[in-house]
């Protein structure tokens, strides 16, 4: 395969900074009322400009979970600090365990209930033998039914180790009085793609489309548009504090916890571009602010532009040249 160049990589960040940016100014607009609003408009200045100084690019990111750039970051990082111990591990099983969708004002306790529920799984294990993996929170909406889908995936090693963490799932959720079924469950040989899948999304930012469908669809009206983000904005509030992506077995890597996208990180590059502050434009591209000189130049794709005005954002901030 071959290896991406520097302006390859900044154009490809560029194009995703684009649908991210106008993502959050969404989210902004359809929750005036959100007790984390400020941080969505905090959220819009992440990777807004990139700094060179010789051979380093610096980039401040915004480091929050709606936050496109910075979940693209995460995965990969998780993804490369954990995913060879992963392949080590002996017979690993791809597990799900889900329960009964719940309504939006139940969403924040449900989530603690299963937080507390997965840590006396795991104490109980930790007594009877040795087990490894990783576990993590995602949370889906239906727009049917109006509702929401926490449940966990997890990579455990050994067919038996899944199979009683199931059981002991289904043991826990039905002294709550929560309806749970058996089949709800699943328990799979993981492959390298099923690890992957862990270390993605906690909740996707966009429905599901349907094979041919275009996104100006999915996004027939602005009614519907604002009710897909309230509900964005219902599951980012009950995942405030959770942490969400958690190894368990073994010592987790400290530089990886799972929020572990600094604030502030520089890169090394071999470029012979001026130093100096390079803005962000309504395209995605990179301009430097005293001198007419850009890391790159690469219009939007059409899929990209139908989908941010689908969504009803907008790209808002000018950055002007000084």
């Amino acid at each position: 395969m071959n290896q991406l160049t520097h302006n390859e990589i900044f154009s490809k960040r560029g194009r995703a900074d684009f649908f991210s940016t106008n993502y959050k100014i969404a989210l902004l607009n359809a929750n005036k009322n959100s007790p984390i609003r400020d941080r969505y408009r905090y959220s819009t200045f992440c990777n807004e400009k990139l700094t060179k100084d010789g051979t380093k690019i610096t980039a401040k990111y915004c480091n929050q979970r709606w936050c496109v750039t910075c979940n693209r970051n995460r995965t990969g990082i998780l993804i490369n600090s954990y995913l060879p111990e992963v392949q080590d591990m002996v017979d690993p099983h791809f597990v799900t365990l889900t329960l009964k969708n719940c309504k939006g004002e139940e969403l924040r306790g449900r989530v603690k209930l299963m937080i507390s529920k997965w840590g006396k799984i795991q104490n109980k294990l930790r007594r009877k033998k040795e087990c490894k993996g990783y576990r993590k929170l995602e949370v889906t909406y239906n727009e049917r039914f109006n509702d929401y889908h926490p449940h966990f995936h997890a990579i455990i090693n050994g067919k038996e180790n899944a199979e009683f963490i199931i059981n002991e799932w289904i043991k826990e959720i039905k002294k709550e009085g929560i309806e749970i079924d058996r089949q709800w469950q699943d328990s799979r040989e993981a492959d390298v793609k099923s690890m992957k899948e862990l270390f993605k999304y906690t909740t996707k930012c966009l429905p599901k489309k349907a094979k041919g469908e275009k996104w100006a669809d999915v996004f027939s009206n602005e009614k519907k548009v604002y009710k897909f983000l309230q509900a964005q904005d219902q599951i980012f509030q009950a995942l405030e504090k959770v942490r969400c992506f958690q190894p368990f077995g073994f010592k987790p890597i400290k530089e990886t916890a799972e929020d572990g996208v600094l604030e502030l990180q520089s890169q090394e590059i071999d470029s012979t571009l001026p130093d100096g502050i390079y803005m962000r434009d309504g395209h995605g591209n990179w301009e430097h602010i005293r001198e007419d000189v850009k890391i790159h130049n690469r219009n939007l794709s059409d899929n990209c532009r139908a989908l941010v005005n689908a969504m009803g954002g907008r790209f808002i901030r000018v950055l002007p040249k000084s």
